[in-house]
């Protein structure tokens, strides 16, 4: 893990998600985006990351436009369990009032907003940060949108090491190490000299 926090750090790994969270257009693969995001913000309590690791990736995090577009990708995707993950790993930081101010400001499509129900997102963020990161989200839609693991898995793989297909490729990677092929994705990422 140390190296994945330590990769989106030395590249700005998501700055990009910036410009692509106002074209959609740029991002032809948008559904694996949160979820990549979602790995890593689930990843850091859980890793054995060295100290110095977390404390760069976390302080890179909570850059105000860092922090927004994370977040933005997943109110606008209806994910409050790594919104919630990502407030309780620093709930004090000076850039979550910013942050708040700018989802509030945001131009999520209607269709999205009913969906999910984002205001009540957004008033229990509220809520939530202002406890200090206790509380829970409350106003969530009853049956929101989401793809399962065996949607996923229907998806064609042809282009997979496409680099058009970045966040793609890195959900089915890291799908396919967690699930039944991590044998194959070892021996692959071996010939590729990553490992």
């Amino acid at each position: 893990m140390n190296g994945a926090f330590e990769y989106a750090v030395a590249k700005r790994l998501f700055d990009r998600l910036v410009e692509a969270l106002y074209n959609r257009h740029n991002l032809p693969n948008g559904y694996y985006v949160p979820k990549v995001l979602k790995m890593f913000i689930n990843g850091l309590p859980s890793s054995k990351s060295e100290p110095q690791i977390s404390r760069n990736f976390l302080r890179y995090l909570h850059e105000p436009d860092v922090l927004f577009v994370v977040c933005a990708f997943f109110v606008r995707d209806g994910l409050i369990e790594p919104l919630h993950d990502l407030v309780r790993l620093c709930p004090n930081d000076p850039a979550w009032p910013i942050c708040l101010q700018r989802l509030r400001e945001y131009a999520y499509s209607p269709g999205l907003s009913n969906l999910y129900n984002i205001p009540g997102i957004l008033a229990d963020l509220t809520i939530i940060l202002e406890g200090g990161g206790v509380g829970s989200f409350r106003r969530i839609a009853p049956f929101p949108f989401s793809f399962g693991a065996e949607q996923i898995a229907q998806v064609d793989d042809s282009s997979v090491n496409s680099p058009k297909y970045t966040w793609r490729n890195a959900w089915r990677r890291v799908q396919r190490y967690i699930t039944n092929d991590a044998a194959h994705e070892d021996m692959v990422l071996s010939n590729t000299g990553a490992v």
